[in-house]
């Protein structure tokens, strides 16, 4: 009897498991993965208060550093934001 030898497992780009998020903008990919539409942080507005889903604020981070980049801010660079607190600044 002839038995045929066991096929490993293969991972693809699909099965692979994700690195730890053990950064801030890891934590933020993987929040924009897992739940796009799930509220990040909200801000009370005129008494009105507005949510920010996470694939919102992974939007608005890539479109900042995007922005920085282009004025030649690299790894490493460090910037100052002087202003009051609001969720756009983060």
């Amino acid at each position: 009897m002839h038995v045929a030898p066991a096929t490993p497992n293969r991972i693809t780009a699909a099965t692979a498991p994700l690195p730890a998020a053990d950064t801030f903008p890891k934590m933020l990919l993987d929040h924009a993965r897992q739940r796009p539409d799930r509220p990040a942080m909200r801000e009370k507005d005129y008494g009105i208060w507005q949510s920010w889903s996470w694939a919102q604020v992974k939007a608005e981070v890539g479109a900042l550093a995007a922005g920085l980049r282009v004025l030649g801010f690299a790894r490493g660079d460090k910037l100052a934001i002087i202003g009051d607190n609001r969720p756009r600044l983060y």
